[in-house]
């Protein structure tokens, strides 16, 4: 499967054969929304190649500035009956209670490492319900939002058990948490803007909109790293892909063609509606199971209105192996490869000497080519046995016939012969019996 595999300043982690996440390296903040990329059998390509990034380039890994503040705020809610932080020391209690379930359970690495102090602390209960609000404070390591975010997640997670002593009523109480809600506010130095919870200047092809950093679209660029948008091609200029970084990305659209809409079960690169310069080729990918008809080129032009080929059913052949053709008095060398045909594709298979396809004398129908254009039903090849030949009935006819005319012929000559032979000696007997009457008369 056709993938991007340059990458700056971050890397892939594959999830599985056919999904990927991509990471910055430490420092850095990835400029565009943290997805999972998928890898498509029919097209084979990743889902990070889409029209307006038709060569699958990776995303961006901006540089992170330290953030001038960043806090995480808590409320925590508690169901009671017992009525509690009815004044300054039951609030104090409950701090303290707090602090020390943080520490006992490991739930808030980031106190427990001095990143982050608790601030901002209150207590109060109505209606049944104890209610504690508090924020966490990173100290260091500014430029790190995974320090407070992954302390706020463990916290969320987990139920906050406090055990009080109310002791002005001789008991104490244990109070278990029902729902936790954070919010994270994090502000940046001037010039600078909150982009995946890091402070960062959008980088060179990139602008700011509605505070947040995304690619220039198609027909605008930016030159260097600012928090100001994208600035538009003149003349209506276009540019090949989003995040262009120079003015002299921008064309003419007379210049260029768009890739056309791919049929079903095709997969093209660029992929449609992607821009490319006029006379650039396409390739063309087929998804399993189907291929371009006999003669039919995986790439074409694109110029003026191209349009897709397309990938028709293949024919498998693959249950004829060389025992199998064998015994069917053929000629294995004439099967492909790959066992595999596609449309309109016609295989020829001679027969052993002394063999014959019945089909050989019906040139309405050929019995070996593959129909991928229609059900699958249809792609089924079934290829007959060749025959011995058998004996050919004129040809002994005639041999026959011949024999029988030539012992005629022979016949009939004898017979002459044999007449003449009687005649001359039926003469020669006359004669001899003539010359005795003569000398008896004598």
């Amino acid at each position: 499967m056709w993938a991007h595999n340059r990458y700056t300043n971050g890397y892939a982690v594959y999830i599985d054969a056919f999904s990927a996440k991509y990471h910055c390296d430490e420092g850095r903040t990835l400029q565009e929304s943290d997805l999972t990329y998928k890898c498509d059998v029919t097209t084979k390509r990743w889902s990070i190649v889409t029209a307006s990034n038709p060569t699958g380039a990776a995303p961006t890994c901006e540089e992170s500035s330290g953030a001038a503040s960043r806090s995480e705020s808590f409320t925590v809610s508690f169901s009671t009956t017992t009525e509690y932080c009815t004044d300054s020391a039951e609030d104090d209690k409950t701090k303290e209670a707090l602090l020390a379930y943080f520490k006992s359970s490991g739930e808030a690495p980031c106190i427990d490492a001095y990143y982050c102090s608790l601030d901002n602390f209150d207590c109060s209960w109505s209606d049944d319900k104890l209610a504690i609000k508090f924020s966490l404070v990173q100290n260091y390591e500014l430029f790190d939002s995974s320090i407070l975010a992954d302390t706020a997640s463990s916290i969320k997670a987990s139920r906050i058990s406090l055990d009080l002593d109310t002791s002005q009523r001789r008991k104490r109480a244990t109070f278990v948490s029902d729902t936790i809600e954070t919010v994270t506010v994090t502000n940046c130095d001037a010039g600078f803007i909150l982009h995946n919870g890091a402070c960062v200047k959008c980088p060179a092809g990139y602008g700011q909109s509605n505070g947040v950093c995304v690619p220039c679209p198609i027909g605008y660029y930016s030159t260097e790293k600012n928090i100001a948008a994208c600035t538009q091609c003149s003349n209506n200029f276009k540019t090949l892909s989003a995040g262009s970084t120079q003015a002299d990305h921008c064309k003419d659209p007379l210049t260029l063609c768009s890739v056309p809409a791919a049929p079903t079960n095709v997969g093209l690169h660029p992929p449609t509606g992607a821009l490319v310069d006029s006379g650039s080729m396409v390739d063309v990918y087929c998804a399993p199971g189907y291929a371009l008809e006999e003669g039919i080129a995986d790439q074409f032009s694109c110029s003026g209105n191209p349009i897709s080929p397309i990938c028709y059913r293949t024919c498998d052949i693959s249950t004829y192996d060389a025992d199998k053709v064998k015994g069917m008095y053929m000629s294995y060398s004439a099967f492909p490869s790959n066992k595999v045909m596609v449309h309109d594709q016609e295989l020829d298979i001679p027969c052993w000497k002394g063999y014959e396809s019945q089909y050989r004398l019906r040139s309405d129908y050929d019995v070996y080519r593959c129909v991928g254009n229609k059900d699958a039903e249809h792609t089924t090849i079934s290829i007959t046995a060749c025959t011995k030949i058998p004996p050919n009935k004129l040809l002994i006819l005639g041999l026959c016939l011949g024999a029988l005319i030539v012992i005629l012929v022979i016949m009939v000559i004898w017979c002459h012969f044999r007449g003449k032979a009687k005649v001359a000696r039926d003469s020669r007997e006359v004669n001899v019996g003539r010359s005795a009457d003569n000398t008896t008369k004598l």
